[in-house]
């Protein structure tokens, strides 16, 4: 059970750094069509 809350606390992190770079990419193409 232990294992399984740590591999999803990992995939969490992984998922949400992912995101934020995503939104981070996304701002800066919006910035730049300007």
């Amino acid at each position: 059970m232990k294992d399984i809350i740590i591999f999803a606390s990992n995939v969490y992190a992984e998922v949400g750094w992912m995101w934020r770079w995503a939104e981070w990419l996304r701002y800066v193409m919006e910035h730049k069509g300007m």
